[in-house]
């Protein structure tokens, strides 16, 4: 519950100062528009009373944010996490030992369950030579603020091609620490990563998932 308390509390901390980037607007703002008393929002930025179901939907109501994104713990018990959207479907183009140059949109969409209205699916399609990537899929969504210490990501590489990366620190300053398979560790923007949330092999063996 401790654990699941800090990262609610910055969840809510980042999709505040997103919100108040796009319109302008302060916290007390906020706080009005989701029908708080005068420092409840302060309370829960700082881990100072939980999240409560009824809080977070007025939050997100507010912020234009879906539950997922300030608790996975909420949307896990309101059966959120399971909930099917549409994602856009793309094929990794060029694909070259573990990169690839560029994602074709393919013009199709699949339900993916828990997915955001920012996902999206990549699929190594074509058998190839390139066994490593061939007949795989990837869901992604934008890493934004959410990285930490081992996720997954998709990352352009030194020479502009696409490839996946470990995280080996957590952002800073919207930099990141990434080690690419047989490459040095270097540093990237955050905003040019996906954050892999589930990778899987066709006929459709999860490998593996997590929800953020």
């Amino acid at each position: 519950m401790i654990k699941d308390l800090a990262l609610e509390a910055e969840n809510l901390k980042l999709a505040c100062r997103d919100f108040k980037y796009r319109r302008g607007l302060l916290l007390a703002d906020i706080e009005r528009a989701a029908g708080f008393k005068p420092g409840h929002l302060s309370r829960l930025t700082n881990k100072r009373v939980a999240l409560t179901l009824e809080d977070a939907e007025r939050l997100c109501s507010v912020l234009e944010v879906p539950l997922e994104r300030l608790s996975s713990r909420l949307a896990m018990g309101q059966g959120l996490a399971g909930t099917e959207r549409e994602v856009a479907v793309y094929y990794a183009h060029g694909v070259k030992g573990a990169s690839w140059k560029q994602l074709v949109d393919s013009g199709t969409k699949l339900k993916v369950k828990g997915a955001s209205d920012q996902a999206q699916l990549i699929l190594f399609a074509k058998p190839s030579n390139e066994v490593s990537l061939s007949m795989w899929l990837a869901v992604v969504e934008p890493a934004d603020k959410w990285l930490v210490a081992n996720d997954w990501v998709i990352a352009t590489t030194e020479d502009q091609r696409m490839a996946f990366a470990l995280v080996v620190e957590a952002p800073i300053k919207g930099r990141v620490k990434l080690a690419f398979e047989g490459g040095p560790e270097v540093y990237g923007l955050v905003d040019a990563c996906r954050l892999v949330v589930t990778l899987l092999r066709r006929p459709g063996h999860i490998i593996s998932a997590h929800a953020r």
